[in-house]
């Protein structure tokens, strides 16, 4: 899997975390949107555009960015 390049780099994906809590309270990081569908869009395997559907339904339109190596 390419990475290294923003939006995929880590200090791009880092800064766009969200944190949440587990049921114990402990704190954790979670890929916000805009990364989760940067990754969906780079794997691009049927059950990854399936998710981006589902993800479209629940949020309207999703943030699509470029991902040099993927679009022109």
């Amino acid at each position: 899997m390419r990475g290294g390049l923003p939006p995929l780099d880590f200090a791009t994906v880092a800064g766009r975390a969200i944190t949440a809590l587990t049921p114990a309270g402990e704190r954790f990081l979670n890929a916000g949107l805009a990364s989760l569908v940067a990754f969906e869009r780079l794997a691009g395997r049927p059950q990854d555009l399936r998710d981006l559907e589902e993800l479209e339904a629940i949020h309207g339109p999703l943030p699509v960015e470029r991902i040099p190596g993927l679009d022109p």
